[in-house]
């Protein structure tokens, strides 16, 4: 799938940067880089690491051995997931000859813009769909179909009821592809970059 972005240019100096939709880039001019210089585009996520929550409890209507039941996500759904996935980037590029385009993809899918030279420096925030859902819910998934057999005992010293898995140490999403940022001067290439996420995924149960 690919996706345009769509900028709100302003100047830095003198207006904010907006607020955007899922899937919009607001940027704000910059100064003229040095002649010279190699064109660059990062981005870079705020200090703390994103956090999501997600429900999950055991499919309705299962008979047979409790250990062996299967379990769904409940919440969040819908456009609160999305929401709940994305994270506002910080977004930086430069070319001294000018920006030809920019694109970011991953689970968000592809998104490019344009400048065709028009712009040499750029700075601002993209809000991103930043992990795949199927990979989120994998892991909380498990985690609940871990919880059968000690919750089904009533073994309520090993049938919590939430536990957070922190992506800087687990690596815990492992199905979700990472995120990468390219561009193009109109004299050249911008290195691509690789990302992936910090996350505290918190998983919850829902009785």
């Amino acid at each position: 799938m690919r996706r345009r972005f769509c900028f709100a240019i302003c100047i830095a100096a003198m207006l904010p940067v907006p607020a955007v939709a899922n899937n919009h880039l607001s940027v704000g001019t910059e100064g003229q880089p040095p002649s010279g210089a190699p064109g660059f585009v990062v981005l870079r996520q705020p200090q703390a690491d994103h956090a999501v929550t997600v429900f999950v409890r055991p499919i309705a209507g299962q008979g047979g051995d409790p250990a062996n039941h299967e379990w769904e996500r409940t919440q969040p759904a819908g456009n609160a997931y999305t929401a709940q996935r994305s994270i506002r980037w910080s977004a930086t590029a430069s070319c001294a000859e000018g920006i030809n385009w920019i694109r970011i993809s991953g689970p968000g899918g592809t998104q490019t813009q344009t400048f065709n030279g028009s712009r040499n420096a750029i700075s601002g925030s993209v809000v991103y769909d930043s992990f795949d859902p199927d990979a989120l819910d994998q892991v909380c998934l498990n985690w609940g179909e871990r919880m059968n057999t000690p919750c089904a005992n009533g073994n309520q010293n090993r049938c919590p009821s939430s536990e957070e898995f922190d992506e800087t140490r687990r690596a815990i999403v492992r199905g979700s592809a990472p995120i990468t940022v390219s561009g193009q001067c109109t004299n050249g290439a911008m290195a691509t970059r690789t990302y992936r996420p910090r996350l505290a995924l918190t998983c919850r149960r829902e009785n």
